[in-house]
Protein backbone atom coordinates (compact mmCIF):
# COMPACT_ATOMS: atom_id res chain seq x y z
CA UNK A 1 0.00 0.00 0.00
CA UNK A 2 1.12 3.16 -0.77
CA UNK A 3 0.39 6.12 1.93
CA UNK A 4 0.49 9.79 0.18
CA UNK A 5 0.24 13.05 2.29
CA UNK A 6 0.62 16.30 2.01
CA UNK A 7 -0.69 20.16 3.02
CA UNK A 8 -2.39 23.06 1.27
CA UNK A 9 -2.26 22.93 -2.59
CA UNK A 10 -0.51 19.52 -2.34
CA UNK A 11 -2.73 18.11 -0.23
CA UNK A 12 -5.04 18.53 -3.91
CA UNK A 13 -1.76 17.14 -5.16
CA UNK A 14 -1.57 13.85 -2.85
CA UNK A 15 -5.21 13.18 -3.95
CA UNK A 16 -5.04 13.77 -7.42
CA UNK A 17 -1.82 11.55 -7.16
CA UNK A 18 -3.60 8.64 -5.54
CA UNK A 19 -6.22 9.04 -8.63
CA UNK A 20 -3.57 8.26 -11.05
CA UNK A 21 -2.33 5.28 -9.27
CA UNK A 22 -5.39 3.42 -8.59
CA UNK A 23 -7.58 4.49 -11.82
CA UNK A 24 -6.76 4.21 -15.63
CA UNK A 25 -4.10 6.14 -16.51
CA UNK A 26 -1.99 4.73 -19.61
CA UNK A 27 -2.09 1.15 -18.49
CA UNK A 28 -4.31 -1.37 -16.88
CA UNK A 29 -2.02 -1.84 -13.65
CA UNK A 30 -3.72 -0.47 -10.50
CA UNK A 31 -1.65 0.82 -7.71
CA UNK A 32 -3.04 0.47 -4.29
CA UNK A 33 -3.13 4.01 -2.65
CA UNK A 34 -4.84 6.26 0.33
CA UNK A 35 -4.45 9.91 0.35
CA UNK A 36 -4.23 10.20 3.90
CA UNK A 37 -5.71 14.03 3.20
CA UNK A 38 -9.30 12.95 1.77
CA UNK A 39 -11.26 12.42 4.84
CA UNK A 40 -11.72 15.81 5.86
CA UNK A 41 -13.39 14.48 8.96
CA UNK A 42 -10.74 12.59 10.59
CA UNK A 43 -8.01 15.17 9.84
CA UNK A 44 -9.94 17.72 11.15
CA UNK A 45 -10.69 15.25 14.28
CA UNK A 46 -7.51 14.40 14.73
CA UNK A 47 -5.97 17.78 14.70
CA UNK A 48 -8.39 18.57 17.28
CA UNK A 49 -7.82 15.45 19.50
CA UNK A 50 -3.71 15.06 18.94
CA UNK A 51 -2.65 18.01 17.27
CA UNK A 52 -2.32 19.07 13.40
CA UNK A 53 1.53 17.79 13.49
CA UNK A 54 0.23 14.03 13.98
CA UNK A 55 -2.64 13.95 11.63
CA UNK A 56 -0.52 11.52 9.04
CA UNK A 57 1.58 10.04 11.64
CA UNK A 58 -1.13 8.68 13.67
CA UNK A 59 -3.23 7.23 9.97
CA UNK A 60 0.15 5.58 9.28
CA UNK A 61 0.68 4.05 12.79
CA UNK A 62 -2.94 2.99 12.24
CA UNK A 63 -3.37 1.41 8.80
CA UNK A 64 0.23 1.13 8.24
CA UNK A 65 2.01 -2.47 7.58
CA UNK A 66 5.71 -3.46 7.14
CA UNK A 67 6.96 -2.74 3.86
CA UNK A 68 4.36 -0.14 3.11
CA UNK A 69 5.19 3.38 1.00
CA UNK A 70 4.32 6.85 2.64
CA UNK A 71 5.01 9.34 0.00
CA UNK A 72 5.08 13.18 1.76
CA UNK A 73 5.11 15.77 -0.45
CA UNK A 74 6.00 19.62 0.94
CA UNK A 75 7.71 22.62 -0.34
CA UNK A 76 8.66 23.49 3.46
CA UNK A 77 9.45 21.67 6.67
CA UNK A 78 5.83 20.71 7.35
CA UNK A 79 6.28 19.20 10.88
CA UNK A 80 2.92 16.82 10.26
CA UNK A 81 4.96 15.34 6.81
CA UNK A 82 8.20 15.04 9.11
CA UNK A 83 6.89 13.40 11.74
CA UNK A 84 4.67 10.90 9.39
CA UNK A 85 8.19 9.78 8.00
Amino acid sequence: MIFIAGNGGLAAESEHFAAELMGKFAFDVYIPCIALTANSSLVTALANDIGFENVFGHQLEVLGKAGDTFIGMTTSHSGNILKAA
